[in-house]
């Protein structure tokens, strides 16, 4: 397609990239509505009158559900649907903070356009309250990120980025939830080196960043650890 000629070829303009950008992040807004719009069908909430803020705050609650288990709600019972709502926790030990962050951003977005905070709230607020929310979610999530980059740096060998596999593991041993792929997975993802084979070490970086630590997935944006060098580079090249 055009897209992959143009990486393939001279690349985008600024023009074009600009629409490209714009393009992809309508997509992805109408995805993340449409799916809110499955979480108010799914739970019998009326599109066209106000609802309670809690009712609204489930909805948004199922529509975050739905993209870190990659499960289409429109592919669910209202039954099956809670079911995992009520097992999140342990598919997602960071869920309950998760449901902080979706209530105190409504809760923000609700302050900044004037309105109670626990006042019923028509569907096209509860959108604007998802915009909110997918906006500032991915900066959000990050600090899982730079969490288990906390917990792997105290077993990294003399500032090379790397830690043994067997201390890998054992940075799990906590109770943590992280840091248990496979052998095979690790070097799948490229996180693995295997210079010397009988003593192999896990890539920081390459780890940290791998798509084993991305958080859902849709048909055009995974939410994955941000590159630190990318930051670094872009106040360089400024």
């Amino acid at each position: 397609d055009l897209v992959a000629e143009r990486l393939d070829g001279p690349g985008f303009n600024g023009g074009e990239l600009a629409v490209l950008a714009w393009t992809l992040k309508y997509l992805i807004q109408d995805e993340t509505d449409a799916r809110l719009h499955s979480a108010y069908s799914l739970l019998g909430l009326p599109l066209e009158k106000p609802v309670p803020r809690d009712a609204v705050q489930l909805a948004l609650n199922m529509h975050l559900m739905s993209h870190i288990t990659n499960k289409e709600l429109d592919d669910l019972t209202k039954d099956r649907a809670m079911a995992i709502y009520q097992n999140m926790t342990r598919i997602y030990p960071s869920w309950g903070e998760t449901l902080g962050f979706i209530g105190k951003t409504v809760d923000a977005q609700r302050a900044a356009e004037g309105a109670d905070p626990l006042a019923a709230m028509p569907f096209d607020a509860a959108l604007r309250s998802l915009a909110a929310i997918s906006e500032r979610y991915g900066l959000w999530q990050d600090r899982e990120c730079r969490g288990m980059k906390g917990l792997l740096l105290p077993f990294e060998e003399q500032g090379s980025g790397r830690v043994r596999l067997a201390d890998f593991y054992r940075a799990s041993l906590g109770g943590q939830w992280q840091f248990s792929e496979s052998l095979g997975y690790l070097r799948q993802l490229g996180a693995l080196d295997e210079t010397e084979p009988t003593t192999p070490r896990v890539i920081i970086p390459n780890y940290l960043l791998s798509f084993a630590n991305c958080v859902g997935s849709t048909a055009y944006n995974d939410i994955c650890c941000i590159s630190e060098c990318e930051g670094l580079m872009e106040n360089i090249e400024r």
